[in-house]
């Protein structure tokens, strides 16, 4: 291609192809005649010739107007380039919570939609753990380039801010949103052993036995569902911590602890091969897959409510046209009658939304879910 070139007496002054404009303004003021188009003024020996500083300042401003005027493009248009090359090798999806659980069956879900649309695989990472808190700090530390997502919920990215005095992750600032995923009810489960079909029975047999039946919990979530309740029904129970639903679950199983609230997903097969006993609905409304089971607020404790949900984030400072990218990939995918019927035969609800929908709602529910813990007594670690 031909090269611009601004003549001065016998010389010609290259400049690159780029800037002939700026360079015929400077050309005149440097006291050139005219601009020409010469194909050989990069090799010229007497262009370069021509070059010798006569005025320095100026050859000095227009080497590096030059520079800048190259690199101008790259910082106009490389986000957007980049965006149209994103993905170009396999994304990690960090889920905080265990197999089984609901976060893993919404994450396997999302990932396989998301790597039909981008064309590249996207592979789930379980990280469970402390409330979440392993795999959600895995994610908030990662490199900020979109090859790292993360499954955010109502424990990792809400609960957490106000059960922990000293958290290793900012759930507001280090996370950036993409979109809600799912938002679904809770079920108050116990050993059919225990005896009890009903919220006022248990209520009953705890007033019996304070503080000797027990409670387990895995999550954020269930940890404020189970100490809510026995705040509002002003009952004693002891809890015990859990790496995860499915083992609490475990352990009801075994007799070990009499109950837990878990999410739908995890416990609606033990339920219904009658190897546990679902006594409530935390949400305050019944949900579909137990349309018979009532919920706690209907059985003596109104007011009770506790629901979970499930949101993708990013890493913060992930580039915006990477995160709209991956907005638009969930939305469609949650956006379809498919995904409904999905989730809904698991009592959950489809909930896409803009980045700054989720980014609104996880600063709302960070201050509910710290109203709760305080109403519930719980003193953070």
């Amino acid at each position: 291609m031909p090269a611009y070139a601004l003549v001065r007496g016998g010389g010609e002054m290259n400049s690159g192809q780029i800037g002939a404009d700026v360079f015929r303004l400077w050309g005149q003021r440097a006291g050139c005649t005219r601009m020409v188009v010469s194909k050989k003024a990069l090799a010229s020996q007497e262009c370069h010739r021509s070059l010798v500083p006569r005025d320095p300042a100026l050859v000095v401003f227009l080497q590096v107007l030059c520079v800048f005027l190259c690199a101008l493009p790259v910082f106009l248009w490389g986000p957007q380039v980049m965006a149209d090359s994103y993905p170009d090798r396999p994304i990690r999806l960090i889920v905080p919570f265990a197999a089984g659980t609901v976060t893993d069956q919404t994450g396997r879900y999302i990932g396989q939609k998301m790597t039909i649309a981008l064309g590249q695989n996207v592979i789930v990472d379980n990280r469970p753990g402390a409330n979440g808190v392993i795999g959600a700090q895995a994610a908030a530390t990662a490199t900020a380039d979109g090859y790292t997502i993360v499954i955010g919920t109502s424990s990792t990215n809400a609960a957490n801010v106000s059960l922990y005095k000293k958290l290793p992750y900012d759930a507001m600032n280090d996370f950036a949103p993409i979109s809600k995923l799912v938002i679904g009810g809770q079920v108050l489960v116990v050993n059919p052993a225990l005896g009890v079909k009903s919220v006022q029975e248990l209520l009953s047999l705890a007033r019996a036995k304070p503080g000797q039946l027990t409670f387990g919990w895995g999550n954020s979530t269930s940890q404020v569902g189970m100490v809510h309740f026995k705040a509002l029904a002003a009952i004693e129970m002891t809890g015990v911590p859990y790496k995860g639903i499915p083992a609490a679950l475990n352990d009801i199983l075994g007799g070990r602890i009499d109950m837990a609230i878990g999410d739908s997903v995890t416990v609606m097969p033990l339920v219904k091969s009658n190897r546990l006993r679902a006594l409530a609905i935390t949400t305050p409304k019944r949900i579909s897959v137990f349309p018979d089971l009532p919920t706690v607020a209907e059985q003596g404790l109104p007011g009770y409510e506790i629901a979970g949900w499930l949101s993708l984030y990013a890493p913060a400072k992930t580039p915006v046209p990477t995160i709209n990218k991956l907005n638009t990939v969930v939305v469609q995918a949650l956006s379809t009658p498919e995904a409904a019927e999905f989730f809904g035969r698991s009592g959950w609800d489809v909930v896409p939304s803009t980045p700054g929908e989720l980014g609104a709602y996880t600063r709302l529910e960070i201050q509910r879910w710290s109203r709760l813990i305080q109403s519930a007594g719980i003193v953070p670690e």
